[in-house]
């Protein structure tokens, strides 16, 4: 570690966390700041345990080089994860995912550009965002900061598909199990301060089983409309087991106690079926209040039950 006058210098240091080594250099200067970063062969699970996050295995791999000084910024990086997986995952029989993402900053915009798939292919993920930062600078350093002007402009899109099966990991203690895959497109517009997201998410053919109560549906299909406040549930429809249906529309919001409202329409719909029970209901009924608190009304008819 170097000092000079209006420049302070740190020549390549090796540093080593938990057996993975990290290696930094760089510059903070009143003509120049600079800075490099560069993280190989990281093994993701010590890392997912050190943050407290979810048991995740895999590798990744970080480069990444800035440069800026009073005319420009300069900033790259480049980012990979590969063989990521989970118990949720390795359990469904689902292959190994990678996912590779450029970075780059020229002191006014920062883009983001990535892409994923499994090994087999399958499971693309597309995500490609640009978003207003500007650098700042003051006597002592050619960069000392960053800001987001609040009346820039977003822009952005996410589109891939998600294997509902990796979320078994956390919902197979109440017994629920899901298969399926939940398509992506959304988009990002409008300004820091008044920002919109599009799009839709959209569920085809899925499946779901409680095992502990014997509920099963088949060709699930949903189509949800995203925005930043939350998901309208244009359309819903899933078939029981004895080929009765539910269908479904309303809303779910995103905030506190995540508010919602659902409206629900039963025909002919086997709710349960198994060793203990059969029940067989007709009907309308709303969901309407909060996750934790919420008010169920309307009028089922119990068509059948044992």
């Amino acid at each position: 570690l170097t000092q000079a006058p209006n420049n302070i210098r740190l020549d390549e240091t090796r540093l080593s966390i938990g057996g993975q080594e990290l290696s930094l250099s760089g510059q903070y200067g009143a003509a120049r700041v600079a800075a490099d970063l560069r993280a190989e062969a990281w093994a993701l699970e010590p890392l997912m345990t050190a943050l407290d996050l979810p048991e995740i295995a895999g590798q990744l791999d970080l480069v990444l080089a800035l440069s800026a000084t009073r005319q420009a910024v300069d900033l790259e990086s480049s980012l990979s994860l590969t063989s990521v997986t989970m118990e949720a995952a390795q359990q469904a029989g689902l292959p190994v995912y990678d996912l590779t993402a450029d970075i780059g900053w020229d002191g006014r915009r920062l883009s983001v550009n990535a892409d994923g798939q499994d090994r087999d292919g399958q499971a693309p993920m597309r995500v490609e965002l640009s978003l207003p930062l500007r650098a700042e600078r003051r006597e002592a350093a050619a960069l000392s900061g960053a800001t987001m002007p609040p009346r820039a402009e977003l822009s952005g899109t996410i589109t891939g598909t998600v294997d509902m099966g990796l979320a078994n990991q956390i919902v197979e203690a109440a017994g629920h199990r899901l298969a399926g895959a939940l398509l992506i497109d959304l988009a990002l517009a409008g300004t820091v301060q008044d920002p919109g997201l599009s799009g839709a998410v959209t569920m085809n053919d899925a499946t779901y089983r409680n095992l502990l109560h014997g509920v099963a549906f088949d060709d699930i299909d949903v189509r949800m409309a995203g925005s930043l406040d939350g998901l309208t549930v244009e359309q819903m429809r899933a078939v029981a087991v004895n080929g009765g249906t539910i269908e479904g529309q309303g809303s779910i919001r995103f905030g506190e106690d995540a508010p919602l409202d659902l409206q629900l329409a039963f025909d002919n719909a086997q709710m349960i079926q198994s060793d203990l029970a059969d029940l067989i209901l007709d009907g309308d009924l709303g969901v309407v209040g909060r996750l934790p608190e919420h008010e169920v009304s309307g009028e089922l008819t119990i068509t059948q039950a044992e």
